[in-house]
């Protein structure tokens, strides 16, 4: 579900009051919200991932950030992760970013995504599908040649639906 500006904005000052009365404050900096999956169930999935430590990186399409208007993560950028139904889950700061043509992402950025075996041929595959299914909701035909945002982050707050 797509989210307005106001509504974004809602979301980052909501949790900086819920982690303020936690005493753990949302960090200075650009923030953004995210999601993970074009499906409930794949949303599920890659949280339960980021959950229990396995993925700590993720991957999108370079142009989809001129078309929606968005500013392409750097470093340091913190993260309010949202779920399929728009629920914070996560917080993460990115800790490293790397725009490569698709046939150039590594095999050790497809092992920190943690998605299937942790191989790069998985990586490919998964990934070939996924942005071949959304690339064209942009405008977008998909080709090994496209730019792609890899970013690492760490997980700085775990919310308490997956506590």
């Amino acid at each position: 579900m797509e989210l307005t500006a106001a509504k974004k904005q809602r979301i980052i000052d909501d949790m900086r009051v819920a982690l303020a009365s936690r005493g753990t404050p949302l960090p200075d900096g650009v923030i953004s919200i995210d999601q993970y999956g074009d499906s409930a169930e794949l949303s599920f999935d890659l949280l339960a991932l980021i959950a229990s430590g396995k993925k700590r990186g993720g991957a999108s399409l370079y142009a989809a950030y001129a078309i929606e208007k968005l500013p392409v993560p750097q470093i340091g950028d913190i993260c309010i992760v949202l779920d399929y139904y728009n629920k914070p889950v996560f917080v993460t700061r990115n800790t490293a970013v790397d725009i490569v043509p698709f046939h150039a992402v590594g095999s050790g950025f497809a092992a920190c995504e943690g998605e299937g075996d942790g191989s790069l041929v998985y990586w490919r595959s998964a990934h070939l599908d996924y942005f071949t299914r959304t690339g064209p909701e942009l405008g977008l035909v998909f080709s090994e040649d496209m730019l792609i945002v890899c970013v690492r982050f760490e997980v700085l707050y775990v919310l308490d639906v997956f506590n």
